[in-house]
């Protein structure tokens, strides 16, 4: 009897930890994404209050970042192709 009620509460015991572990991971997640999602708007000026107005500096900036990138890695590949034939 005592060798039951032993694993029982080892059983219960392990299946609580579980539980409470995989409970605060999907907290700390979801905290994670609010933070995320909030830094994002914060850097790139996306409240709701600007939705309908022109590109902040910030956001153009990113803008021509990433064309530039794209740009770069266009010819990047050019120049690749082209060393192969």
């Amino acid at each position: 009897m005592d060798i039951f009620l032993s694993v029982l509460l080892l059983v219960g015991g392990a299946i609580l930890a579980f539980w409470l572990n995989s409970k605060n991971r999907k907290r700390d997640s979801e905290a994670l994404e609010r933070e995320v999602s909030q830094d994002f708007e914060e850097e790139y000026d996306l409240s709701e209050q600007s939705a309908g107005t022109e590109l902040g500096p910030e956001m153009e900036d990113l803008i021509d970042w990433i064309e530039e990138d794209i740009r770069l890695d266009q010819e990047s590949q050019d120049e690749d192709t082209f060393e192969i034939r």
